[in-house]
This record gives structure tokens, C-alpha cells and sequence, in this order.
């Protein structure tokens, strides 16, 4: 906590102030950046943007891009829960769980405005492929694993949940 209120520019007294601990912090700034993430992925995904199929291709495009740069670290929630596995109540925990739920809700809203039958399922099915993209992405730093589930969501889209088609029967 010294480092961190040396960096700040503020006393450590004053960190403690508005944070009670590390782990407040951790929490906090992992909000933040949930905040940012959101944001991003809103203006990617904004209806002014073009089709669906286009905005998908640009997000999936738009990650591609951070995967290419060898300081890109993947998704820092992910590392918090992984980081931080053995502890469940952890407030980091509590925050990566919280912003992946706040991401899920929202781009069900996303695909439900879009007239998509099944928004719920789709938007799960999405959060794997993206998941998958990121954590392949990290690994071997190769925008084409990024580039290739942006092609299976795009599928996703066009085939599984079109309103003409077949329901879909969820998982139980």
C-alpha cells in the first residue's frame, strides 16, 4: 500500500481512508475497468455502427489488434478470479463475478433489442466464444484464434438465432 500511495501522491493514511484494505482496492479498480470494458464494447457495438454481423466483426477485429501488442495481458478479470481462486469471497472475486453478470445482462439486452430469438442463450454462447478468443489470444498472441471466433459468433448470429429458425432448447 506504500508503493501505491507513493505513486498516487497521496499518504498511505489517505489510501486507507477511502479503501479499507488491498483487497477494497483490487475490487475498486476492477469495477473501473469494468466500467471502461463496457464502454468500449457499447461503442463497438452501437446499432449506429452498421449491421450486427459488422459490429461483431469489429469487436472480434478491435481484440485481434490488442492481441497483436506482446504487452497485452488478456483480461484482467479473468487473472483476478484466477488469482485469487482459492479465496471465493474475496472482494476481487466478487468483482470480476459482478462485472461478468453486469456484461452478460447487458448484451442479452443488446441482442434482445436486435430482435434476436433467444437473447439469454445467445448471449452465453457469445461470452464463450469472446472468453475463448481472449485466453487463446493470450496464449499464444495470435489474432487469428481471435479473428476465427469472430467468425463462429457471426454464425451464431446469421444461423442459430435468427427468428425464423428453430428454437432453441436450453441446456438443463
Amino acid at each position: 500500500m506504500e508503493d501505491i500511495a507513493a505513486r498516487a501522491g497521496v499518504t498511505k493514511r489517505t489510501l486507507y481512508y477511502y479503501f479499507r484494505s488491498k483487497d477494497d482496492l483490487i475490487a475498486a479498480c476492477l469495477d473501473k475497468l469494468g466500467e471502461v470494458e463496457r464502454d468500449r464494447f457499447a461503442s463497438v457495438l452501437s446499432p449506429s455502427a452498421g449491421s450486427l454481423e459488422a459490429r461483431v466483426r469489429s469487436l472480434f477485429a478491435t481484440l485481434a489488434r490488442d492481441v497483436r501488442d506482446p504487452r497485452w495481458k488478456g483480461c484482467c478479470f479473468a487473472r483476478a478470479a484466477g488469482e485469487l481462486a482459492g479465496l471465493p469471497g474475496h472482494p476481487g472475486i466478487l468483482a470480476a463475478r459482478k462485472h461478468r453478470q453486469a456484461f452478460e445482462a447487458w448484451l442479452r439486452r443488446v441482442l434482445a433489442a436486435e430482435g434476436l430469438a433467444e437473447p439469454a442463450v445467445l448471449s452465453r454462447r457469445f461470452l464463450l466464444l469472446l472468453d475463448g478468443a481472449i485466453v487463446q489470444g493470450f496464449l499464444h498472441h495470435d489474432p487469428e484464434y481471435v479473428l476465427e471466433a469472430g467468425e463462429m459468433a457471426t454464425l451464431l448470429f446469421r444461423h442459430r438465432f435468427s427468428s425464423e429458425s428453430a428454437p432453441v432448447v436450453p441446456a438443463p
